[in-house]
């Protein structure tokens, strides 16, 4: 829940500014799987579903950040995006795991 309140938080606050989505994507990612790991106090086991899951996870993102300039012609509208975007991804991350469980293992 966290992932999606801080996506949701970082689009709005992305609106306007033309910046590299790609690198956000990376970057986004890679802060939401430190805080991820750093909140459970594991480390990761790194095969291929785990990888999948980040991988669709930073695509999904990438996405996102990419559409909102597309998309989003102001303020309001920027803000209803990144409300939707954020509840979508909360359920993406939610389930997605035992998507790619199911078609990986």
């Amino acid at each position: 829940m966290l992932g999606a309140l801080i996506l949701g938080i970082w689009l709005l606050l992305r609106f306007g500014h033309k910046k590299s989505a790609f690198i956000e994507s990376f970057l986004f990612t890679f802060i939401l799987m430190a805080i991820y790991y750093l909140s459970d106090r594991t480390i990761p086991e790194i095969n291929m579903a785990w990888l999948c899951t980040w991988g669709i996870l930073w695509f999904s993102v990438f996405m996102a950040m990419w559409w909102i300039e597309v998309v989003c012609l102001s303020n309001i509208s920027a803000a209803i995006y990144a409300l939707i975007v954020a509840v979508l991804f909360y359920y993406f991350q939610l389930y997605l795991p035992q998507w790619v469980h199911t078609y990986i293992v």
